[in-house]
């Protein structure tokens, strides 16, 4: 037996701790020629095909394939680094692997690695087709709520379209994307459409159609909103309600682990009798899979099954290795990879057969809020819940399959010529089902809120109110 490693998994969560490393903004954008982007786009190819372990798991093969063909084609011109990456990061995003990172070097989950100025200014919220303005952020020219139809001669609908075809998500789901898009619009717009001086806006604002132009601005003076919580919080809401939030499934302070925070909180709503407990998930990208498997164990009576299996896309002979930083373990767990049923299966991994519920279970009613940025081991635990019928989902779908997803450890692969960084998961998680006629999608809510620019405005919580109101 080899002692278990925690992997910590999640969007914007990596083995290793590179977002703010290499990638100098000032490099100079040369042409590379085409057979040097022909030399990295086959290191592309051999490193998706022989290491990724979902490369074909949300998408028809032979479409990959032929997107393959046809991509290696299409490098029949000189381009900058800029240019490659844009070039190749569509043909990726149709993998359907929210876990495959492609960026600058050094630089994952970076928006703002290509340019230091000319980013669009005005933080929006995109719903359905249309996009509003969240908050005026250009001395009152543009109302908050005001609803924005074009950016420099594009549409709303195609921009957004644009930017959706970029986004890594797992599965066949839109929820993410949503969320990422809401979360850090003028980065997306700038690394896969364009940075400007000036924008030209079109807008409608109290029911009358005008336009304006906006400068640009720096990297400085753009972010993302964000969600700042502590990583998991118990609190009783009377009428026996308790109010469970866990925001990450990381190890917290050390005087408040994720196991200790567990017992102590169970023990607490069994002392309380509680009859009802909401568990808030939202805005939850994941984390240590284990913690998954633990909660879960506090919230049902009767043993149950968790991982169904896990997938690996070979036995690890890549002709790829001189250009990637591969995991020191990997050579010592290549004797657990062995060939079932005509695939790769791993089977030294905390998770597979029964699981045994805690004695500090709870068997009341729960209630589990989620939405788009649910993702990773949070939606491997959803989907456990869902499956058992174990809960009711308010919010919207997660932002992870149902039927899992690919993780774990990756390989970390720099191409030749251009640098950029192609971070490749390398184990695929697929979940314990009983249904799996939905396992491409998130895990659906069972009533569905969406909230409304208004509620983001006026800071309503909508999902919580539904939650409170289902409580009682």
């Amino acid at each position: 037996m080899i002692t278990r490693i925690n992997i910590i998994r999640g969007k914007h969560l990596l083995l290793l701790a590179m977002a703010l490393t290499g990638g100098s903004l000032a490099k100079a954008q040369r042409l590379f020629t085409v057979s040097e982007l022909k030399k990295d786009f086959s290191v592309v190819k051999a490193a998706l095909k022989e290491a990724h372990a979902g490369i074909y798991r949300y998408s028809d093969k032979v479409d990959i394939e032929n997107h393959f063909v046809s991509m290696e084609k299409g490098i029949n011109r000189p381009m900058t680094e800029q240019a490659f990456f844009r070039y190749l990061n569509p043909f990726i995003a149709t993998i359907k692997d929210g876990h495959t990172k492609f960026h600058r070097e050094g630089r994952p989950d970076d928006l703002f690695a290509f340019a230091k100025t000319g980013y669009f200014p005005l933080k929006l919220y995109f719903y359905g087709n249309k996009a509003y303005v969240r908050s005026d952020t250009v001395n009152g020219r543009i109302s908050a709520g005001a609803e924005i139809t074009s950016i420099n001669g594009r549409p709303v609908k195609v921009v957004r379209d644009l930017i959706f075809k970029n986004i890594f998500v797992d599965g066949k789901g839109n929820t993410m994307k949503y969320a990422l898009i809401n979360d850090s619009f003028g980065g997306y717009y700038a690394t896969f459409i364009e940075t400007s001086k000036l924008f030209k806006v079109g807008y409608v604002d109290n029911g009358q159609a005008k336009t304006i132009s906006i400068a640009g601005v720096s990297s400085q003076n753009i972010g993302h909103i964000e969600n700042l919580v502590a990583p998991y919080q118990l609190s009783f809401l009377g009428e026996r309600i308790a109010l469970m939030r866990i925001s990450v499934f990381q190890p917290g302070p050390a005087a408040v682990g994720f196991d200790k925070f567990l017992s102590e909180s169970f023990q607490a709503i069994r002392n309380a009798q509680i009859s009802t407990l909401l568990l808030d998930l939202r805005n939850n990208e994941g984390g240590i899979d284990a913690y998954g498997i633990m909660l879960y164990s506090y919230l049902t009576d009767i043993s149950f099954n968790y991982y169904d299996r896990f997938t690996v896309a070979g036995p690890a002979e890549y002709s790829f290795s001189r250009y990637a930083k591969l995991p020191p373990e990997l050579e010592h767990l290549k004797r657990f990879i062995k060939k079932v049923d005509g695939e790769y299966q791993f089977s030294q991994k905390v998770g597979l057969g029964p699981q045994q519920p805690n004695p500090l279970n709870f068997n009341g009613k729960l209630i589990i809020l989620i939405n788009g940025r649910s993702f990773s081991v949070t939606s491997e635990f959803a989907s456990i819940a869902k499956d058992n019928r174990r809960a009711v989902f308010i919010g919207e779908d997660t932002g992870g399959a149902a039927g899992g997803n690919t993780s774990g450890a990756f390989a970390l692969v720099t191409l030749p010529n251009t640098k950029l960084g192609l971070d490749i998961p390398l184990l695929g998680y697929h979940m314990h089902l009983k249904d799996y006629s939905q396992a491409d999608f998130g895990v659906k809510a069972d009533y569905q809120i969406v909230p409304s620019i208004k509620d983001i405005m006026e800071k309503n919580d909508p999902v919580m109110q539904k939650a409170l109101a289902l409580s009682k």
